[in-house]
């Protein structure tokens, strides 16, 4: 690991080729899994900066954002935590069911959601 931001942006970059090949391939659960990924890879460039320190090795989205003193909207901290719910239940399935609500739609847009929220992390706070 790395306090250096763009180690954690080219991670993120390899895991959003990743999410777009599991969406290609109709794994839905899989892209899920990589969009949490790839958000908080990227939040941890930006703690990376802010700090000039490893960030934390915690999963949770909203939490990351918080330290990062990123201010959400409802929908951005909602989307945030579905994702790490989803991240969480799909490494460690009690309930199959659950994720058996992820279609194309949902994977399509968390997907589109994880692209403009990343690039709004990236070009609006890690560039500044």
């Amino acid at each position: 690991m790395s306090a250096e931001p763009e180690y954690w942006l080219e991670l993120a970059q390899y895991e959003l080729e990743t999410a777009k090949a599991m969406l290609e391939k109709k794994r839905f659960v899989y892209v899920l899994v990589m969009c949490q990924q790839v958000v908080e890879k990227t939040v941890k460039a930006l703690y990376a900066k802010l700090h000039g320190e490893i960030p934390p090795r915690i999963h949770n989205l909203v939490e990351l954002s918080e330290r990062c003193e990123i201010k959400l909207t409802p929908e951005q901290e909602d989307r945030l935590r579905q994702l790490s719910f989803y991240y969480i239940g799909a490494r460690y399935p009690e309930d199959l069911s659950e994720l058996s609500s992820i279609n194309q739609n949902v994977a399509e847009m968390f997907y589109s959601f994880t692209l403009e929220f990343t690039e709004w992390v990236e070009k609006d706070l890690i560039e500044k």
